[in-house]
């Protein structure tokens, strides 16, 4: 299964714990950054071939700690080893500019076919319906 982390702003992981994380999930790692000050979110990705290295997510941990940051460290349970498939996925972009990123542990099984449970395929179709304004309804 995956990890995720909800670092808030001057909260630092210690490096043992991002170690353990990455021996355990290899697959690929993803970082949300909000900025404190202007709001906007950053996503940083890679999907090493030599599986994800400690140092390297530490080193973005640190260098954004003034910063919230929302990290998912990936263990393949289907798809491919990919960027694609590895998250925070942005799902859309609201009227007013707000961006939906979307993060999950493990299988999405309950939702149709190996096609529609792809992360990326079931946030497009389903949690875009949550958001919507049914205040008029």
């Amino acid at each position: 299964m995956c990890v995720i982390y909800v670092l808030q702003p001057g909260i630092m992981l210690p490096m043992e714990y991002i170690e353990n994380s990455t021996w355990n999930n290899e697959h690929g790692y993803g970082i949300a950054i909000r900025n404190s000050k202007t709001k906007n979110i950053r996503v940083v990705k890679d999907c090493p071939k030599n599986g994800n290295d400690p140092t390297v997510i530490f080193k973005i941990l640190k260098d954004n700690v003034k910063h919230q940051r929302i990290v998912h460290v990936r263990n393949r349970t289907e798809g491919e080893i990919s960027l694609q498939n590895t998250q925070p996925i942005s799902l859309m972009t609201t009227e007013d500019g707000v961006e939906l990123f979307f993060a999950h542990n493990g299988t999405i099984h309950e939702y149709g076919d190996a096609y529609f449970r792809k992360t990326e395929i079931w946030g497009q179709h389903t949690i875009p319906e949550e958001f919507k304004d049914t205040s008029d309804s």
